[in-house]
Parts: C-alpha cells; structure tokens; sequence
C-alpha cells in the first residue's frame, strides 16, 4: 500500500517559467503594498501638517487671549485709577460741602446777630416815641416796657418775649417792632396776643384789660399796613 506525505510540497510542475511569474507577482504585491504605505504616510503627513496647523492657530488664538486680557487688566487698572479719582473728587467735594455749610452757618448767625442788633436799634428809636404816639390817641400810658419775658407761671420758664409792652390801668398793647415788617411779622404778632392773652386768663387776681396790637417798623409796604389793619393792629 502506498501513503502519501501531505506536509511534503512537490515542485515537480514547477518551471522557470512559473517562478519568474511569481517573483513578478510578488514584486508587484510589494510595490502595491508599498504605494499604499507611500499613501498613507504621506496622510500621516497631511494630517501631522494639519495638527500642526491647528496647534499653531491655538497658539495664536491662545496669543489673542493673552493680549486680550492683557488689554482687560490694563482696563481694570484704568478703572481702578478712575475710581480712585473719583473717591478722591467725591472727597474734595464733601470737605467743599462741609465748608460751605459752615460759611452758610455763619452768615447765617451773622445775619441773625445783624438782624438782633437792627431789632434793638429799631426797638430804642421806636421805644422813647410810641408813649407819646398812643397817649396822642388818648391812650395815657403810665408804663413802657422792652424785651419782655413772658414765663409760665409754673416752671417759670420763658414763653415767649415782646418787643415792647405798654399798660395803663385799662389798655395793654403788645408792640412788635421790626427794620421792614412783612407779613410773617403780622402773624407772628398775631400768635404772640393769642399766647398773651392764654397767659393772662391763667394769672390769678391779674385784672382783665383790654388788649391791642401794634406793629411797628421804620419801613412799611402797602399791602403790609393794609394786612396788619384788617387784623386790627394799629401801625
């Protein structure tokens, strides 16, 4: 019986023929092979010049951001500086303030020392003189009094004040003396008989007299004569 080697290869058929075509075969296998290595290297290639590309844009880009935030920092700084002035305008403004206030302050007191003082000197020029002016009205005042205090008569404390008082046994008249009266000072006078005349009503054993208003002034506007009239103040 004959037994066949299958691990056994015969080249029996084999020619140089058939050889050569399967070095040709196999040559041309490898060059396929290899073109197709040529190709996907060079993608390699173009891909790698891409990545390069792209790296190279975030660079730039990464370049803009640095200048762009270099260009916030130095914003911020601007506004902080601008800030700062501020702080410091706003400062300067609120000392400007506080002095202003403080001239006002003072002209203020200035004006109101200067208007006491007018007050006085208008109230000695009218004092010596309004006696005689009521008494040629037939008046007859016995007493004349200035800056008079007008206290509670329990705790004493001042009221209010007048200008100038003047009493006989029947007549009371309250003058209010002013520079150049206005109409504030015609309510002012006002207020000041109702209040004396509350401060009477709550004097025991004080006698009920017939109490007037003058208003009296260096200066006078119509329609401040006409006003203090309809009240029923003689001037």
């Amino acid at each position: 019986m004959k037994t066949t080697n299958k691990s056994t290869h015969d080249f029996s058929n084999l020619t140089f023929k058939k050889i050569w075509a399967m070095f040709k075969e196999t040559d041309k296998k490898f060059k396929e092979t290899d073109k197709k290595f040529q190709a996907t290297d060079k993608k390699f290639q173009e891909t790698d010049k891409k990545f390069q590309e792209t790296d190279k844009k975030f660079q730039e880009t990464d370049k803009k951001f640095q200048a762009t935030d270099k260009k916030f920092q130095a914003t911020d700084k601007k506004f902080q500086e601008t800030d700062k002035k501020f702080q410091e305008t706003d400062k300067k403004f609120q000392e400007t303030q506080a002095e202003i206030n403080k001239l006002a302050q003072s002209i203020n007191t200035f004006k109101g020392e200067i208007g006491h003082r007018l007050g006085e000197i208008a109230e000695h020029l009218v004092a010596p003189g309004i006696v005689d002016k009521f008494n040629e009205l037939g008046f007859e005042f016995t007493e004349s009094s200035t800056n008079v205090e007008i206290k509670d008569p329990v705790t004493r404390t001042v009221r209010f004040e007048l200008d100038i008082l003047l009493q006989n046994g029947n007549s009371i008249v309250v003058v209010e003396v002013k520079t150049k009266p206005d109409l504030r000072d015609v309510e002012k006078l006002k207020k000041r008989l109702i209040l004396f005349r509350e401060h009477r009503d709550q004097v025991p054993g004080k006698e009920k007299r017939v109490i007037y208003g003058a208003l009296a002034g260096a200066v006078f506007q119509k329609h401040i004569i006409k006003s203090a009239l309809q009240e029923g103040f003689f001037v």
